[in-house]
């Protein structure tokens, strides 16, 4: 336990850091997705770990965390983030959701609420999404405890974010926990991820294509191009489910459960995806924010829903993947 004296110092930097985060924030609060750097605006952006330097001025700090190289717990990374709050820097967690936000992704809904309406997003909460319908709490995929969203497969149940004005444009990931709960002799296409733009109402789409051999395969389509990934989606379990695209080459790649599943290359290469659009969880958009059917809801669990403005390594994925699963 530090002394009352090295404490203070402690809250006087922590005070200084939060009034410059502050500063950063407001600037941002037209962006409904805004940057990792930004830490959030939830308060959440540090807090387990003290950035004590109880050592002599001038010491080497090779990291630049205002810890002394002889102090430092975490040689990789700042010590004083640790958003999980569990006495061990995010930069050398290797579990919980400070790993995941060390990869700065640009939005991060957790979607265990419970009982509420609004489904926070730990990067900038001017971006919260709303829930809708008869949904309910339920547990959730990851080790920590936190609970997942439940979506009863009605055409009014889903989670929309309206509008997105800051989606990513010519690179992404998209990963989201999945339990597909729904009747497997049925032609329900659970459509898991919709963006939707006046432009193109198929911007992104993630769905689950029952038809076809095998069926419930994972579908995706990026500017109203389609890849069927071959993919089939396991029912009744947690799936952890992540996409990654680029513009620039066309390559794209469907990971199940942190290993690559699927991949292909010159899919959709060249396509600008347009900002200001709706995000959709458990509908498919026929229209901006609308156009919904019961036939592409989703009925099941879903947790975790993390975007990145870049595609994510096979590596970082599966430290996603890693980062969730451990206690």
């Amino acid at each position: 336990m530090p002394s009352r004296t090295l404490r203070s110092l402690a809250l006087a930097a922590t005070t200084a850091t939060l009034i410059a985060s502050i500063g950063c924030a407001s600037e941002k609060d037209d962006d409904l997705f805004g940057s990792a750097s930004d830490g959030g605006s939830d308060g959440r952006g540090s807090g387990g770990s003290s950035a004590v330097n109880g050592g002599a001025a001038g010491c080497t700090d090779a990291n630049n965390d205002g810890i002394c190289d002889g102090q430092n717990t975490c040689v990789e990374g700042d010590n004083s983030a640790d958003v999980d709050q569990d006495g061990i820097p995010d930069a050398c967690d290797p579990c919980g959701i400070g790993k995941v936000l060390a990869l700065q992704p640009i939005a991060f809904y957790r979607l265990g609420e419970g009982v509420t309406y609004t489904a926070e997003n730990l990067i900038d909460t001017d971006a919260n999404a709303s829930y809708y319908g008869a949904y309910t709490a339920q547990a959730g995929a990851t080790a920590d405890g936190d609970l997942s969203v439940e979506l009863n497969g009605d055409i009014d149940c889903f989670v929309m974010a309206n509008p997105v004005a800051a989606f990513p444009t010519t690179a992404m990931t998209i990963s989201v926990w999945l339990m597909d709960l729904s009747p497997q002799d049925t032609y329900q296409e659970s459509t898991v991820f919709s963006y939707a733009t006046a432009g193109e109402q198929n911007e992104i789409v993630i769905s689950i294509d029952p038809f076809g051999s095998p069926t419930r395969r994972v579908q995706v389509t990026v500017s109203d191009q389609d890849w069927d990934t071959e993919v089939v989606l396991p029912a009744g379990t947690w799936q952890h489910v992540v996409l990654t695209w680029d513009s620039a080459t066309g390559d794209a790649a469907l990971y199940l459960n942190g290993a690559q599943a699927a991949s292909t290359t010159g899919f959709a290469a060249g396509s600008s995806i347009s900002g200001g659009g709706a995000m959709v969880l458990g509908q498919d958009q026929d229209e901006v924010g609308g156009g919904f059917s019961t036939i592409q809801s989703v009925e099941g669990r879903l947790d975790e829903l993390i975007i990145f403005d870049r595609a994510l390594s096979a590596e970082d994925v599966g430290e996603i993947y890693s980062s969730s699963t451990c206690a």
